[in-house]
């Protein structure tokens, strides 16, 4: 009995984080439960050419797309300049917020791997990452690297 109310406890506490806390936190959650690593995207969607490469050639291929549903939880931290793509006020000071933390010199696109705790496990190096199994190759690298 009290192992069914611990339980109980803890599931309504993710579900309470999971709904009161960050994106980033979100992330945090289910990369623990599911033993994924987080690939945290800095971005300017709407006006960096580099960006717009990346999310075309890499993460929205079905390669990489296959790979990061089993593997990464994706945090995509937008900064668009198009009023028609103007994030929310929550979402704008979210964004403020993770880029202070891993991305103070405001480089787009940046690109990192994060362990469950938000740790930065490494760089996605994006000028030889061309296409997604190179992408792939490079974080699984990455992600064994960590390991040892």
């Amino acid at each position: 009995m009290k192992r069914l109310i611990f339980g109980f406890i803890i599931l309504v506490s993710l579900s309470f984080t999971l709904q009161s806390g960050t994106q980033l936190d979100q992330a945090k959650i289910k990369a623990a439960i599911q033993n994924k690593v987080i690939l945290l995207v800095f971005t300017g969607s709407d006006w960096n050419k580099n960006s717009k490469k990346i999310n075309e050639n890499i993460l929205l291929s079905d390669g990489f797309r296959s790979y990061a549903n089993d593997n990464l939880e994706i945090v995509i931290i937008d900064f668009p300049k198009l009023n028609k793509n103007k994030l929310s006020e929550a979402q704008s000071f979210h964004n403020k917020i993770v880029a202070e933390k891993f991305n103070a010199t405001m480089q787009i696109p940046y690109l990192l791997l994060l362990d469950e705790k938000g740790k930065v496990i490494s760089v996605c190096n994006t000028n030889k990452a061309t296409d997604a199994s190179t992408f792939i190759n490079q974080i699984k690298h990455s992600i064994d690297g960590a390991k040892q």
